[in-house]
């Protein structure tokens, strides 16, 4: 029997099915078993959890998957409105880029 679905990693062209994938448990696309790891396939939910600030994370538990983030720059003291962490790390690169600002001054830091 042969799967109409490949591997959601670009480029792979691995046929997936129940016995040779999984579905991320954040993103919730398939992957072969190659690719499955967050850091195999460049999960879009947690690429940028690097980024959130360390002592909001201590402070609040927030499912990162569906948590609402903002950026908040020290340098400049902007701060965005709040979206999904995927949406607010591209937000935060695009901060960096327009306003030259210093990259380890720029956080995610969740609804309290």
């Amino acid at each position: 029997m042969s799967s109409d679905k490949i591997c959601n990693y670009l480029g792979c062209n691995t046929e997936v099915d129940f016995f040779n994938s999984k579905k991320c448990k954040f993103c919730h696309n398939m992957y072969c078993f190659d690719h499955i790891q967050l850091e195999n396939h460049e999960c879009g939910k947690t690429i940028h959890v690097k980024y959130l600030r360390k002592n909001w994370l201590r402070k609040y538990e927030l499912n990162i998957s569906s948590g609402q983030y903002k950026v908040v720059c020290d340098q400049c003291g902007y701060q965005s409105g709040f979206s999904l962490i995927d949406f607010a790390g591209k937000e935060r690169e695009t901060h960096i880029q327009t306003h030259s600002c210093d990259g380890s001054k720029v956080f995610l830091e969740g609804v309290e």
